[in-house]
Parts: C-alpha cells; structure tokens; sequence
C-alpha cells in the first residue's frame, strides 16, 4: 500500500519581526489524518519580551492559556528548532503550510533568517483564491460585518474563513496548536476541491479582492 504524502501544518505565536514564543504543528496527510501534532513554548523568548517590555507582557492572558495546557512541550530556542527541523526529517514530510506568510516571517527570525528546508512551503491562503473571492463570500462579510474598512474589502482572516466554509461558530485563540487545528480542517478541505497551490509568499489576495469587490461592494450599499 503506497504511503499517503505527509505534510505539515505549522502556526506561530509572537510579534512581528520577532521571535514567536509558541509554536505548534499537525503532520497529518491531505485527507485530514493526523501522525502527530506538537505545541511548543520557549520560555526565554517570553522572559525576553517581559524586560524588553519593562516587566509586562502584552499577551499576559493568552501565555496563561498556554501554560494550563497538558500537552504543552518547553523548549529552548535551540531545542525548538531542533525538534521542528528533526520531524519534518523523521516523518519524511513534503510540503510544509501556514495560514498566511506571518508564520514564515516569525520562523525566519528564530532560526537567525536561515529558516531552509527542501521542501516547499506553501501559504493556506493562496489557496483559498478561487474559493472565496466571489459574489457570495462577499455578501456573506457585507451580511455580518467582516470588512476591513481601510481597505473596503472582506476579512479573510482564520476565523472569518472557517465560519464561511463550515457555516459553524468559531473563535480564534491566538494560540499555536489551537489554530493549527482549524488551519489543517481548511486545508484538507481545500484538497477536496482540488484547488490551485501558490508558494507562500507569492500570494496577493488582498490585491483581487480590491479588484473584485470595488463595484460589489458600492451595489450592497
């Protein structure tokens, strides 16, 4: 029986243009089966931010949330990326995927800008292009007000684009593996439909949807 191709769901925690304090990953393949998931926390990147922020850290609620989970692995930096670098390897994974390129960015500063693997690294949303930007995503954003008004087009965010495809209730937690979940139910829904992959970073969604939406949007008004 010929093995299914493995890949990767990873999403990052963090600011930008610095190192994320949480990670987490699903290798499953495209038919939604899950081999293994992993949620990491490095604690130095949290004590880090803490002086950089003169004692506080602005995501204090969401770093509660982490630490009260089970299943929570801390890591250091350089075990951390040993651990990611070392899966990927070990479950002979082929494509690695993220909800937007944030993730990519984040994972570029933890490993000093030298984040090379040899596999592709794809961007979730780039496949979403055929999916979403038409009349009905459109109306559906209008209808319930997910519209970024400095741009005056839809929300394509994690959680506007679950509600839509599953038509059922979601709310982001802004943390590593939760999100990651809810990203690999995208794709691997995505796969069903057979849609077209773009490489991560080579998306512009915001760019079609400007074009598509400019006289849609006036007509809803």
């Amino acid at each position: 029986m010929q093995m299914k191709k493995r890949i990767m769901v990873i999403d990052t925690e963090g600011k930008l243009n610095k190192k994320p304090y949480n990670i987490g990953y699903i290798i499953g393949d495209k038919y939604g089966n899950v081999i293994k998931h992993s949620n990491i926390l490095i604690p130095s990147v949290i004590i880090d931010n803490i002086k950089k922020k003169n004692g506080t850290f602005s995501n204090t609620q969401k770093i509660e949330s982490l630490l009260s989970q089970s299943e929570m692995m801390y890591l250091s930096e350089s075990k951390a990326k040993e651990k990611i670098l070392n899966d990927i390897k070990d479950y002979d994974v082929k494509e690695l995927w993220s909800y937007g390129t944030y993730d990519k960015t984040t994972l570029n500063n933890l490993y000093d800008k030298k984040f090379k693997i040899d596999i592709p690294f794809y961007d979730i949303t780039s496949t979403l292009q055929n999916r979403i930007v038409n009349k009905r995503y459109v109306k559906f954003c209008e209808d319930n007000g997910y519209i970024n008004v400095k741009q005056d087009i839809p929300l394509y965010t994690l959680e506007t684009v679950y509600r839509y495809i599953f038509d059922r209730e979601f709310k982001q937690e802004h943390t590593g593996l939760s999100d990651c979940l809810a990203e690999y139910e995208i794709l691997c829904n995505v796969f069903r439909q057979k849609q077209k992959t773009i490489l991560c970073g080579g998306t512009q969604l915001w760019k079609r949807f400007l074009e598509f939406t400019k006289k849609f949007i006036d007509k809803l008004k």
